[in-house]
């Protein structure tokens, strides 16, 4: 996992936007642990359920829900799914 969110940049991680496109403030990220991590923004306002449900559908079994202001999302994942830097059999 990256340190830091340049780092995110810098590597083969897919980074939509690290700016939040309101407030133009980057996105907070924090690694905690080898596989858990810490994604904080400043929300305008609270996610509504509406927001919730449309969320869940279109973001891959994620329900993005916050309250208003400062909000950290504490993340773990899954050291089985991402590709870790070995050589390939036979390259």
């Amino acid at each position: 996992m990256p340190k830091t969110i340049q780092d995110l940049s810098n590597g083969n991680y897919y980074v939509g936007q690290n700016i939040d496109s309101q407030n133009q403030k980057p996105y907070e990220y924090e690694k905690t642990t080898d596989t858990t991590y810490n994604l904080c923004a400043e929300f305008n306002k609270a996610s509504s359920d509406n927001d919730a449900k449309t969320s869940y559908m279109y973001s891959s079994y994620r329900a993005w829900t916050h309250p208003a202001g400062h909000y950290c999302f504490q993340e773990t994942i899954n050291p089985n799914t991402y590709y870790k830097s070995a050589p390939m059999p036979g390259v």
